[in-house]
Parts: structure tokens; C-alpha cells; sequence
């Protein structure tokens, strides 16, 4: 039996991203008109972030029949969108979804409040506003060989796979997203990594010439690492939390200029799972 959301459940949903479909990479309207004035077309789905019945996309038993039919569980998508999260459940995870829709009702949010471009006062439609957010996309463990500690401490005792030691290789792989929130166009984008940090490693640059139109927004893939000698489940532990210590802190340094060929910064500290923003009219001195 499917725990199907509700009309009502579905009509909020929709409403509550503006009818837009919730992946970043996408925001496509998913209502518009019909060739009959009286009818609309809808393109949009109210998705399930843990599926609705047993053996369907990253399935969570441990949800009562009231929780997979409640709004919580609900993302609104287009048909597309909708159809390419259920087909590749590693990639579009749990955690990943729930940020897709936090970020869709904030922008509503922020597009709802957002005072007429009219009424700017033209020193704020001067200075762009480069803002970023990284976000979790996925995790691995990979055994490098068993380590000597196994021998040392069972010898020829016979063990499960499950007590043996291993040198493990652990990754966090993230989508470091940059932002455009400014009416205006930036270029010359530059990142500078602060040196208190080493663990921090993009696996793509920004290129030397280039520009981020109003509102738009580029991603570069990034990652963290680190070595440990244990057992698969002790690996597993670390592996859990999606922003491990070794990263709490880090900090990073937008550089950018304006149409008014002036110089701006963005300073981006990870605290938990966030990036602080603070903008800047001046480099910090310890970059």
C-alpha cells in the first residue's frame, strides 16, 4: 500500500516554491496555460523524499504511514526531475533532497520580500553579492589492505571479515555552489583557500577569465579526505557525520569585481553544516 500525499498536501507543496521545480539545476515553472482559457497545464509532481511503499527509492521503515503521507516527506518537482531522482538513489540522497527544498522555499521566500529593482537605491545595484553554499553530495570507504594490528591481536584465531583491521581510505565529496545575488554582473571570480585549513581540496578550478551573470550560479566539485586504521564498522562511524571535524572552521575568500570595476569579497566560514557569509569592501590580511 502506497502513503500517498493528499490534494491539499500537494496544492501547499506547489505553492510553497512558487510552482518551480525544486532542483537547483532546474527551477523549471511547472504550471503555465492551456490552449483552453479555462484550463491550466500542470508539469509538476509531489515527489517523496523516502518512498511511500516497501522497496521503493531510499525507503525508510522506520517512518509511521502518517509520516511518508506528511508534507515533510514531500518535494515538489517537475515530471523530469521527479523521475531522474528515483533512478539513481546514490547520487540524489535523503539529505540532498531535504536541502533542494529548504533552498527552493528560501528563495521563495527571499523573491517574495524582495523589494522592486525600481526601488533599489543605485548603490546597492552597483555592488554584487557572491554568496556560496556546500553541500554533501556523497561518501566513500575504501579498503587499502588489511592491516598488521589484525595478526597482532587474534593471530591464528579464526575472525569474520567484520573484526579485521584495515588501512581505510575515507572521502567526502561536496558541491561547492557559488552564487550571483545581486542584480549586477561579477567577474574576474577568484577563491582563496585560508592556509588554516589543509584538508579542504577542490577537484576543479574556477577558470583564469570569467563572469557570473544576476542570479546565476556555478558549482565546483570539492573534497575531503583522510586515512584510518580500523574495522569497517569503526570506519563507517566517522564516515557518518557529512562535515567531519577536519573541516569545521575552514575558511574561504571570494574575490571579485563589480560593473563598477570596484573589488569586493565574501568570506566563507564552515560552522556545522553551514557556510557564514560575511561581505567585504577589503581582503582580510591573513589571506
Amino acid at each position: 500500500m502506497r502513503d500517498d500525499f493528499s490534494a491539499k498536501t500537494k496544492e501547499i507543496l506547489a505553492k510553497r516554491v512558487t510552482h518551480k521545480c525544486s532542483n537547483p539545476d532546474c527551477k523549471k515553472p511547472t504550471i503555465g496555460p492551456n490552449s483552453d482559457p479555462n484550463k491550466t497545464v500542470l508539469i509538476g509532481v509531489a515527489a517523496h523524499i523516502t518512498a511511500a511503499s516497501v522497496g521503493g527509492p531510499r525507503y525508510n521503515a522506520d517512518l509511521s504511514q502518517e509520516e511518508r503521507a506528511d508534507i515533510d516527506n514531500a518535494i515538489w518537482l517537475c515530471q523530469n526531475c521527479s523521475a531522474l531522482i528515483d533512478k539513481d538513489t546514490v547520487k540524489y540522497t535523503v539529505p540532498l533532497l531535504e536541502k533542494w527544498k529548504i533552498n527552493a522555499e528560501d528563495e521563495a521566500f527571499k523573491a517574495l520580500q524582495q523589494r522592486n529593482y525600481a526601488d533599489t537605491p543605485k548603490a546597492d545595484q552597483a555592488r554584487p553579492y557572491a554568496e556560496a553554499e556546500l553541500i554533501w553530495t556523497h561518501g566513500f570507504k575504501r579498503p587499502q589492505g588489511a592491516s598488521q594490528k589484525t595478526n597482532e591481536i587474534y593471530g591464528d584465531t579464526p575472525i569474520s571479515i567484520m573484526q579485521v583491521i584495515w588501512y581505510n581510505h575515507i572521502a567526502w565529496n561536496y558541491e561547492l555552489k557559488i552564487y550571483n545575488n545581486s542584480s549586477v554582473g561579477l567577474f574576474n571570480l577568484k577563491l582563496h583557500q585560508h592556509h588554516s585549513n589543509s584538508f579542504f581540496h577542490l577537484k576543479e578550478k574556477l577558470p583564469k577569465i570569467n563572469n557570473l551573470p544576476p542570479y546565476r550560479d556555478l558549482s565546483l566539485r570539492a573534497e575531503t579526505s583522510r586515512f584510518f586504521e580500523g574495522t569497517g564498522e569503526e570506519a563507517n562511524k566517522i564516515m557518518k557525520p557529512h562535515f567531519p571535524d577536519q573541516l569545521q572552521g575552514l575558511r574561504l575568500l571570494l574575490e571579485y569585481t563589480g560593473e563598477d570595476r570596484k573589488t569586493y569579497f565574501t568570506e566563507l566560514t564552515l560552522n556545522g553544516n553551514t557556510l557564514t557569509i560575511v561581505h567585504l569592501d577589503e581582503k582580510p590580511n591573513d589571506y
